[in-house]
């Protein structure tokens, strides 16, 4: 008899505390807004300033049953309403409704449930876990956030039955708009914004698209502190705003659409209209190739993955029309065989923005480069790692180049091993041909290359007349090795030209059977070439060196090693007479791996320590000297055909705040002291919940000494 009775003191018991989390979430709210002076955009922004009162998204489930707690986007206020019928139990004096529904008021929704609820009442939905849905894609004509999620979702949105003003929160994921009697304003991440329709009260970008935005009928305004790749104009009734500080690339019609630019956009920012414009057409069958980008300068095709790189040869560039490409990501190509891309890269700029294509040479097949010809175009900012076994005659960014060709900040890593027919190998070019105009800059070749006749660090082979190679602050760190090695160009044949240097290093070990020299044939300038070149001659057929090209020895007696636990000794000479310091540079080639065993990405790491004179002849040092972070695995495998010698988590050791100012910490293992770097790995990248290691051969390790004037004395690499 008392049962019922008793649930209903609970029920009425639980109302009651929901009751008193609504009023203390909207007292949060009322403050914060008086404070700011404007309301949250989103659900996220709400639940952000209920944090910061002791409330979580937790908090948002009610106790007592059939019951929701939701938040109004007009008011900025929470209600308690009956999840059936939509009546509000409590709310604050702001809001008038009676009766909780449609796409001003948003629900949490957590599980089935919930999605229900919110589907019933046509509810906006703040997604809190992803089991709701379905192949990480959302369809809804209601505000929909999924920034609290990990995986990317994809949204589409459709008008409902009357006109609305809602809100789409995404997280990396591709968004959709079809809506021509609606106002939609986007916030967070997305890939790419397709507007089909959209009323002209407007589609709204205050999100990062990172790819390209496509509008073809209603207005679009690309509001402040918002971005995107581009802009593409597929319908002929479109009207484009771009507000103050909207970092916008280029917009620009599709093929077939009859627009005016100049008459539909306006631009609200200090750069004049015509300058984000672009007056040449885009095939959006090319454009959908890509990750975004309209392959302009302002807007160069992003390419996030090795499909999309190749899709590089299915676009032809002209000198009046140049086309302009970006990577977005680190590349594997170490599946593939053979040429990566197979056509001429011409008439364009591929800027790796600091990435790596990683695996170059795949399984080793004879010829493995990027391109097969490099004419009139740019390569920057780009890394490699090459993983060559025998490729016989190639260069590995390009077999050729014509015309002018600039390398500019590519760094080449990894091991270039030819055991049969190796020749003329370079990790960036094979040759060039007639009448071409070369320039390297700020380039630094780290990889280790072994070849049966010639091998150069930069230029492999020289053919034709005319010619002209410019090397401008480029190094050499890799150990080079042939009947004929050599630093800058290693064979010729009928080279009539100039090659001219400017603070060009050496700081490797270039070894010739026959001969090892820094050029074998040609004009040098105001080149200096620091580090061990073994047989180095002092002219090349006869020509003589012009400028101060110098070679200045390894330390003599200097003894370094690297142990199999990745400890590095030292042991300095007593003949280092003059040495002030030493700069101890470790290059490392990491893979990185999730828990699971899953392969993230690859990065590649240049670490620098300076340690005076005094400090590496002490005995604290030469007991134990500098282990980077890495422990040796027990089982040595990470997946399968995965080995790794050593691994660190990325949680593995906490720093204090004196210790992140100072970069390392000291540990010690054993009685040995080990230097651990606080800056070794991208942690923002790949998260704490990953782990890094070492699958190729020990860290490559260079000293440096220098003199008291900072004048460097001679180097020495193990």
């Amino acid at each position: 008899v008392l049962i019922p009775t008793f649930a209903n003191l609970t029920q009425r018991a639980n109302e009651s505390a929901d009751l008193q989390t609504v009023e203390n979430l909207n007292t949060i709210l009322r403050a914060d807004e008086t404070i700011d002076g404007e309301k949250p955009a989103t659900m996220q922004e709400a639940l952000e300033h209920a944090l910061s009162g002791g409330y979580n998204v937790s908090a948002l489930t009610p106790t007592s049953d059939g019951n929701s707690i939701l938040w109004n986007q007009e008011d900025n206020r929470f209600v308690l309403a009956d999840s059936e019928t939509g009546e509000i139990i409590a709310k604050d004096d702001i809001t008038t409704d009676t009766t909780a529904t449609g796409y001003k008021y948003w629900a949490v929704v957590g599980d089935r449930d919930d999605l229900a609820v919110a589907e019933a009442n046509s509810f906006s939905r703040y997604y809190t876990s992803a089991d709701v849905i379905t192949d990480n894609a959302v369809s809804a004509n209601a505000g929909v956030d999924v920034s609290a999620l990990e995986t990317a979702v994809d949204i589409t949105y459709s008008k409902a039955a009357s006109a609305q003003d809602v809100v789409i929160n995404g997280n990396g994921g591709a968004l959709t708009v079809n809506a021509d009697t609606d106002t939609v304003s986007a916030y967070g991440v997305f890939s790419s914004v397709d507007g089909k329709a959209v009323a002209d009260e407007s589609l709204h970008i205050y999100a990062e698209v990172t790819g390209n935005i496509s509008i073809a009928d209603g207005r679009l305004v690309i509001e402040t502190g918002s971005s995107a790749a581009g802009v593409l104009v597929t319908g002929a009734s479109v009207t484009i705003v771009v507000n103050d500080a909207a970092n916008l690339g280029t917009i620009a019609a599709a093929t077939g659409v009859s627009v005016e630019l100049d008459n539909i956009v306006t631009n609200n920012t200090n750069t004049p209209t015509s300058e984000i414009i672009s007056t040449t057409p885009v095939d959006t069958t090319i454009a959908d190739n890509f990750a975004g980008g309209l392959g302009t300068e302002a807007s160069p095709y992003l390419i996030a993955n090795v499909d999309q790189f190749k899709n590089i040869s299915k676009i032809t560039a002209t000198n009046s029309n140049k086309k302009y490409y970006k990577l977005v990501s680190d590349l594997d190509v170490s599946d593939i065989s053979g040429i990566v891309v197979c056509n001429t890269f011409r008439f364009s700029t591929l800027d790796g923005d600091g990435h790596t294509i990683v695996g170059l040479g795949g399984d080793g097949t004879a010829f493995a480069q990027l391109f097969e010809t490099v004419s009139y175009s740019t390569i920057k900012n780009l890394n490699l790692s090459y993983n060559c076994v025998n490729a016989g005659e190639s260069g590995l960014i390009c077999y050729y180049t014509t015309g002018t060709t600039v390398f500019d900040n590519v760094d080449c890593y990894g091991v270039l091993n030819y055991t049969s027919d190796g020749r003329n190998q370079s990790p960036y070019m094979y040759f060039s041909q007639s009448g071409s105009n070369v320039t390297f800059k700020n380039c630094d070749n780290f990889a280790d290359i072994n070849a049966t006749d010639y091998n150069s660090a930069f230029i492999g082979y020289l053919s034709g007349s005319s010619a002209k190679i410019t090397l401008t602050d480029c190094n050499n760190y890799g150990n080079i090795s042939a009947k004929d090695a050599a630093v800058i160009l290693a064979n010729s044949s009928g080279f009539i030209g100039t090659i001219t240097l400017s603070n060009v290093n050496n700081y490797g070990k270039v070894y010739g059977t026959e001969k090892a020299d820094l050029i074998c044939w040609g004009d040098l300038s105001n080149g200096t070439v620091n580090g061990e070149v073994v047989n180095a001659s002092t002219s090349v057929n006869g020509v003589s060196y012009s400028g101060s090209c110098s070679v200045l020895g390894t330390l003599n007696g200097f003894d370094l090693n690297i142990a199999e636990d990745s400890k590095i000794t030292f042991t300095p000479a007593d003949s280092d007479i003059g040495v002030s310091y030493y700069v101890v540079t470790v290059y490392m080639y990491i893979d990185v791996y999730s828990n699971s065993g899953t392969r993230l990405g690859t990065t590649i790491k240049s670490i620098s320590v300076t340690i005076s004179a005094d400090d590496i002849k002490s005995e604290e040092v030469d007991s134990g000297l500098y282990r980077y972070g890495f422990r040796q695995l027990d089982s040595g495998i990470i997946s399968d055909n995965v080995t790794a010698k050593y691994a660190v988590s990325s949680s593995e050791y906490s720093f204090t705040a004196e210790e992140e100012a100072l970069g390392y910490k000291v540990i010690t293992i054993g009685g040995t002291n080990y230097y651990l770097f606080t800056n070794d790995f991208n942690r923002d990248v790949f998260g704490n919940e990953s782990f890094y290691v070492i699958t190729s051969a020990t860290p490559s390790v260079t000293v440096y000494a220098y003199d008291g004037s900072n004048v460097l004395l001679g180097s020495v690499k193990a």
